[in-house]
């Protein structure tokens, strides 16, 4: 009966926009996913250069456009008219890793105690008991063989947590109260 009537039927096209290894930073009008366009809607997306995920920083690397012809006005940004359907996907490269160092107990952590660190790099900290106490090691993402190395070198080839403990003269601080799990 719609032909009958002589209507036409509107037509519609496929926007996927996909990450390369993730959901990797906030793409923006539209979000990860696939959502229907009216044919031959003009589309622009971008993403932000950097991005953090998990405690890692990526960088924008690149960007593939497939299904129709795309222009570039930014690096990090891409518009076209939705003629067909079409793939977005973003590329990242993953560039540095978080490294969070917390103390347990009477006393401090100096050195790189926190922060980013690029892939690959050394991060070195040092464990400082108060008066009196005594660091008994670090706990978390830390080799088994440089649980009690202080200063501690750690190779920052992925996002880290580690805690120093330290205990008083008796034994007691460093594990004391509840802990995250």
């Amino acid at each position: 009966s719609w032909f009958r009537h002589n209507l036409e039927l509107p037509t519609y096209a496929a926007l996927s926009i996909r990450g390369d290894q993730q959901r990797i930073g906030r793409p923006s009008p539209e979000g990860y996913g696939t959502a229907l366009f009216a044919a031959g809607a003009s589309v622009t997306n971008s993403v932000p250069e950097t991005a953090e995920l998990d405690r890692v920083r990526y960088r924008f690397r690149a960007v593939e456009v497939t299904g129709v012809a795309a222009a570039f006005p930014k690096p990090n940004s891409v518009q076209f008219n939705l003629t067909a359907d079409a793939t977005v996907t973003w590329k990242w490269e993953a560039t540095e890793f978080l490294l969070t160092v917390v103390p347990a107990g009477p006393g401090t952590v100096v050195g790189a105690s926190a922060g980013w660190f690029a892939i690959g790099s050394l991060a070195t900290i040092s464990a400082t008991p108060a008066a009196g106490s005594k660091f008994q090691g670090w706990v978390g993402d830390v080799p088994a063989t440089a649980a009690v190395e202080n200063p501690l070198s750690l190779m920052m080839d992925r996002p880290r947590r580690i805690t120093a403990i330290f205990t008083r003269p008796d034994g007691s601080g460093g594990l004391d109260g509840d802990w995250p799990t």
